[in-house]
């Protein structure tokens, strides 16, 4: 046995599953060839299609050729789904990347969930995040390509809760905490959170991280940091891992709980060409004015301000 994984440890390589957190740069570590094979059954039953009720921003996806010198502009958008009982399934997390290997950094943009919207397929003006729940990964990826006025190759959905099943798969986490607070919540209730380095041991308590968002000052925006800050911290731990068995187990739960249009092929692809864009994220963020009509809390943004960040993806992505 011990050769068997001295051997597996010389033949080491990169696996990417695109998961929201340990997705986004995709770094998941992976053992020898059973491994492989392990994560591309893995990819396959999380794979989905977008159906698409208007043509794509990008006319085509550029030639998929392994050996060319070049390789174009893509974007990914990360929706991350808070399932819970007796409610419908909303995108609370919206992100869209946007990857150029002739570029030294990845951007990443936040997207509030209740930036007032028109809601591609269904008719009407709602929250972004009710996309989802109309009409599933397709309509949230036409709904934010009309808003942003830019394309999105691929997307990745991942359920929420498997957060926690993998913070403790991976041991826990630490993270710089921005904010000091208690939470007296209904989900995590009697958790300390200090301001500064702290650690998350338990996936309950790293839900709880992400998930607060009334006791923060900023709302959304500070919630939309700490979830980057648990995504970052989530990839560094990832990239430790050298337990094979661990690596199955997570695998096992992103199976479950992703759908992603991503193939392995388009995998491999983005791991050898824009992998490394993970050490250089530029984030970005609307500059969003709440409000309430009827009676719901909306952010509505200008349409100043939605060209001033279309307009950076557009320049990242090399769109004209």
């Amino acid at each position: 046995m011990k050769k068997i994984l001295t051997w597996m440890k010389q033949k080491k390589i990169i696996l990417t599953i695109a998961f929201i957190f340990l997705i986004i740069v995709f770094s998941v570590v992976g053992y020898g060839f059973w491994l492989y094979q392990k994560a591309e059954q893995s990819l396959q039953s999380m794979h989905e299609e977008i159906t698409r009720t208007q043509p794509p921003k990008r006319v085509s996806l550029p030639p998929k050729k392994e050996k060319q010198e070049t390789y174009p502009p893509i974007s990914i958008l990360l929706l991350g789904v808070d399932a819970r009982p007796y409610d419908r399934e909303r995108s609370d997390t919206i992100i869209l990347l946007t990857l150029n290997p002739q570029l030294p950094s990845m951007k990443m943009l936040s997207i509030q969930r209740d930036i007032r919207t028109d809601i591609i397929g269904k008719s009407i003006v709602d929250k972004i995040n009710h996309a989802y729940a109309y009409g599933g990964s397709s309509m949230a990826v036409e709904t934010v390509e009309h808003f942003l006025d830019v394309p999105v190759d691929y997307f990745i959905t991942v359920d929420m809760n498997v957060f926690a099943e993998i913070i403790d798969i991976l041991g826990g986490v630490t993270v710089n905490n921005p904010m000091r607070w208690v939470d007296e919540g209904y989900y995590q209730k009697g958790y300390v959170y200090e301001k500064g380095m702290i650690d998350l041991d338990t996936g309950a308590k790293a839900l709880g991280f992400v998930r607060m968002r009334h006791l923060d000052p900023r709302g959304d925006f500070g919630r939309n940091e700490r979830q980057r800050i648990l995504l970052e911290a989530m990839i560094k731990k990832a990239s430790q891992i050298t337990s094979v068995t661990k690596i199955d187990d997570i695998l096992e739960k992103l199976s479950t709980h992703v759908k992603t249009n991503l193939t392995m092929n388009d995998i491999k692809r983005i791991i050898a060409h824009y992998g490394n864009k993970r050490h250089h994220i530029e984030q970005l963020e609307f500059k969003a004015t709440g409000t309430m009509i009827r009676g719901i809390s909306y952010q509505l943004i200008s349409n100043e301000e939605r060209v001033r960040i279309s307009s950076i993806l557009k320049n990242h992505s090399s769109i004209k």
